[in-house]
């Protein structure tokens, strides 16, 4: 009895300490990360596309070829993205017109996005993360140099 109780204990032991959750939602192989801007307007695209649409990117992006996140920006969004930046908890408006992505890349495939919707609050991506503000994105995108006017939209 007592060597099944250690059998237990031990394969508890075990199993708890390879089953640590990764505590960042970037989990996943990437080489770059990149901010993108984007209109929403014609090419086919709908209000609410996202960065990633149809299979590749938006037709819409304002700058090609993307700001480029630097090691502390990628750190800082993947704890935005993880629930511990938030100031606050907010409720999902149903506006979500995004003008604002993220992309993470390997090889020059897209492995994972992320698109914002500033006005409304929301962030959906690919693969999916929790529900996140925004506002606390905003500084990241204007260190970019890409702006964010939420009465132009």
């Amino acid at each position: 009895m007592k060597l099944l109780f250690f059998f237990l204990i031990t394969s508890l032991v075990f199993s708890l300490s390879n089953c640590s959750e990764d505590k960042s939602w970037i989990y996943f192989d990437y080489d770059v990360v990149k901010a993108f801007h984007y209109t929403n307007e014609g090419k086919g695209v709908s209000s609410n596309s996202g960065v990633f649409f149809d299979g590749k990117m938006n037709p819409t992006v304002i700058n090609p070829i993307g700001a480029k996140l630097n090691p502390e920006q990628i750190k800082f969004l993947g704890e935005v993205l993880n629930g511990n930046k938030n100031t606050n908890e907010t409720g999902q408006s149903e506006c979500y017109i995004p003008h604002h992505g993220i992309v993470f890349y390997k090889s020059d495939d897209i492995v994972a996005h992320i698109s914002i919707c500033f006005m409304c609050d929301r962030i959906e991506s690919v693969p999916k993360n929790r529900l996140n503000q925004t506002v606390v994105l905003e500084p990241m995108f204007r260190e970019l140099g890409i702006p964010i006017n939420k009465d132009v939209y």
